[in-house]
């Protein structure tokens, strides 16, 4: 269950980083969908994922 939560956290990291670079109006829906989702299974992890999403400065690779 733990490797299949990591692994959808990471899709979604790497879709919502790659919104960024995109519209701003489509970022905030998948952070959004992306921050319910990954609340729903760790707060602390989905938190730090949304902080790190408003960060511009934050390079994924």
């Amino acid at each position: 269950i733990y490797s299949y939560a990591a692994a959808s956290k990471e899709s979604c990291r790497i879709r919502a980083v790659y919104s960024s670079q995109l519209l701003k109006m489509r970022n905030v829906k998948l952070v959004v969908q992306c921050g319910e989702y990954l609340l729903g299974l760790r707060v602390m992890e989905g938190l730090f994922l949304l902080l790190l999403l408003f960060q511009p400065s934050y390079q994924p690779f």
